[in-house]
């Protein structure tokens, strides 16, 4: 199940955050991989809600930059990480765009 993260006007850019703190018990983030897709219809729209380059990797998070948008929409947002120990955890949420 995927969390859910507050409305994003379309306007908007900040960072959302992936708390990975209980599956990471006595190791940290080694590399987080990011992907996006319209809820809807399944398309790929990594690049047109993430930007990577400013994705920042925490100890036990990781942070992701969010930006545009089109209204009405639902975006899917998947963090993939492996840790520094090599075990691999996943997790979504769910980002609705609606112009307020």
């Amino acid at each position: 199940m995927a969390d859910r993260f507050s409305n994003k006007q379309p306007y908007e850019a900040y960072y959302v955050e992936f708390d990975f703190t209980t599956d990471l018990e006595a190791t940290t983030v080694f590399s987080a991989t990011v992907t996006a897709i319209v809820v809807s219809t399944g398309a790929d729209a990594t690049v047109a809600i993430t930007q990577s380059a400013k994705q920042m990797n925490k100890d036990r998070s990781v942070l992701v930059w969010v930006y545009a948008g089109t209204t009405g929409t639902e975006y899917k947002i998947t963090c993939r990480i492996v840790a520094t120990d090599g075990s691999q955890y996943e997790m979504d949420g769910i980002l609705p765009v609606v112009e307020e």
